[in-house]
């Protein structure tokens, strides 16, 4: 699994309840890396992408990452705490069933990944895993 958020609090705090999980776990904290990740040699079976990324932005990592491997399509779900206009809304209408609103929850986090396809997810409790983020003034 392959988590891209430019929140390093929220990639470490999922990235724990996942290996409990006994899931293994490669985090990227630009949407750059992530990319590179996702074309790489690690072949993640889900990609959980932020949407606002300061480099590049999750509908581009997407964008390129299935261009370039089109079976990763089916593996991308995004998360997010808001939309910020209205390429972003479109986006988001589009994948409405693979998005996380931040704050989600562990188990939030499991129904949407266990829709994704037979795995091996437990729910776990219903703690808040990822905060909203706060906007930088």
């Amino acid at each position: 699994m392959l988590l891209i958020d430019d929140e390093v609090g929220n990639l470490h705090g999922i990235r724990r309840v996942l290996e409990s999980d006994h899931h293994v776990v490669e985090i990227a904290d630009r949407g750059e890396a992530g990319l590179e990740q996702c074309l790489g040699d690690f072949g993640p079976d889900v990609v959980l992408c932020d949407l606002m990324l300061p480099d590049l932005l999750g509908p581009e990592v997407y964008a390129q990452a299935i261009a370039k491997r089109p079976e990763l399509e089916p593996r991308f779900l995004f998360m997010t705490g808001g939309v910020l206009d209205a390429s972003s809304a479109r986006f988001l209408e589009t994948f409405r069933e693979r998005i996380l609103w931040k704050p989600f929850s562990v188990r939030a986090m499991n129904e949407r990944l266990r829709r994704m396809g037979p795995r091996p997810y437990r729910a776990s409790s219903g703690r808040l895993l990822v905060a909203r983020r706060t906007p930088s003034r």
